[in-house]
């Protein structure tokens, strides 16, 4: 209530990203959420301390690498950002920049129990499984592995799509 949502721009599949309008008192926050190579491209400060301090190439670096480095651990890895803006300033997700990154949130579904024996099962009586995820190429890899999928073939990015066999992959993220 004391921030209300002026606008909600909801994800957009190209941009991944999407963001809420809040009103603060003579100034709107986009409040930004997405993915972190999206975030990170489009942010030039970094809340520290509480301070708002300059982004430079070195800590961006350093960002993106955590942020692999989760994903190769098997977490889904969302970006948060806000940017402030003059009232009536904000239409659309392409129009926000400069944003201030504030932090990742990471998180994980534990694979079901039965889940690699159940995929054992059904690779000996002949089924091809193949998992098809939104995610990070290096969370569908790492969860593939838990699983057990990785083994009956490639874990590839959707854009490999058309420069690879079908019959090779067992992942597509």
């Amino acid at each position: 209530r004391q921030y209300p949502e002026i606008a909600e721009l909801p994800f957009d599949q190209e941009l991944r990203i999407s963001a809420s309008v809040r009103q603060l008192a003579s100034r709107q926050r986009c409040i930004v959420k997405g993915s972190p190579e999206q975030i990170l491209a489009r942010s030039t400060k970094i809340v520290n301390s509480g301070k708002e301090l300059r982004l430079n190439s070195q800590s961006k670096s350093a960002l993106e690498q955590r942020s692999e480095a989760y994903a190769g651990q098997g977490y889904r890895v969302v970006a948060l950002a806000y940017a402030d803006a003059a009232p009536g300033q904000v239409h659309s997700l392409d129009g926000i920049k400069n944003l201030t990154f504030v932090g990742f949130f990471a998180m994980t579904d534990p694979i079901r129990g039965d889940v690699v024996q159940t995929l054992q099962t059904a690779h000996e009586a002949g089924v091809r499984v193949l998992m098809i995820t939104g995610d990070h190429l290096k969370t569908a890899e790492a969860i593939a592995r838990r699983a057990g999928i990785a083994q009956y073939g490639r874990v590839i990015h959707a854009d490999e799509l058309g420069r690879v066999k079908l019959a090779t992959v067992s992942v597509i993220a």
